[in-house]
């Protein structure tokens, strides 16, 4: 409350190794606090679904296109995505920017093509490669709930819920 630093510490790491001083810095907060971490919690920080370096550079950048709704935008998410698969086949975050760009596709600008086809396949090869991918999770739900699967009520609940207990902040599986 007095503007006092409660807690210093210093962690040497590189851009490359983000991911790892982010699980670092958890790991430390925990040991600071003095906080038991409960066995889901150690697989979360041991579970790197992020991908490489460089095709992480990709996906964030998709990610920012998917916030613009023009199709130009889709299009150039599309290309981030893709490249960033190329750089990274074995991350499933990528397949999963696809699955959401597909299904932007399919519902917004292109509804007669196969871009639903398409968003389905990638939100699979996704949660094949982590079958607990939040992403993943939560464009399956959205994939449910659609015309296409009958509008599946109970599937999709159980999928945003499966998201979110991977990911209590993920504030998409939130929003619907």
């Amino acid at each position: 409350e007095g503007g006092q630093p409660l807690w210093g510490s210093k962690i040497d790491t590189s851009v490359d190794d983000l991911f790892e001083m982010q699980d670092q810095v958890s790991r430390r907060i925990a040991e600071a606090l003095q906080i038991q971490l409960t066995p889901a919690d150690e697989r979360r920080l041991a579970h790197g679904a992020q991908p490489a370096a460089g095709a992480h550079e990709l996906v964030l950048k998709g990610r920012v296109h998917m916030l613009l709704e023009s199709l130009s935008d889709v299009n150039m998410a599309i290309d981030a995505f893709e490249r960033a698969h190329a750089i990274d086949p074995g991350s499933a975050l990528p397949l999963a920017g696809l699955a959401d760009a597909y299904a932007r596709m399919a519902f917004t600008f292109e509804p007669e093509g196969d871009w639903y086809v398409q968003a389905v396949a990638m939100c699979d090869r996704a949660l094949a490669i982590d079958p607990e991918l939040p992403e993943g999770r939560y464009l399956r739900a959205r994939l449910l709930w659609t015309p296409q699967h009958g509008f599946d009520f109970h599937g999709a609940l159980r999928e945003f819920a499966a998201a979110l207990a991977r990911r209590p902040n993920f504030s998409e599986a939130h929003a619907i």
